[in-house]
């Protein structure tokens, strides 16, 4: 399955963590507003976005995991 994270402040680390240890997952991509966020992805060898449909539409993402604060 092909996931992607929404959100990648420590809760985003939390569930790039957690999906690393998913024998039938393929992490992808991940998504910040935050330019930071974004180079952690990259860093982790993730596609990076800033806007979560275009992650969506591009990775051919089957499921995700919002980890974002609630104002987003």
């Amino acid at each position: 399955m092909r996931v992607g994270v929404i959100g990648l402040g420590r809760a985003g680390q939390v569930h790039l963590d957690a999906w690393r240890r998913v024998e039938t997952v393929q992490l992808v991509a991940a998504c910040d507003p935050d330019v930071t966020g974004r180079r952690r992805a990259r860093d982790a060898g993730l596609a990076a976005y800033a806007d979560p449909m275009a992650m969506i539409a591009r990775e051919r993402i089957e499921a995700v995991s919002i980890a974002s604060p609630p104002l987003y």
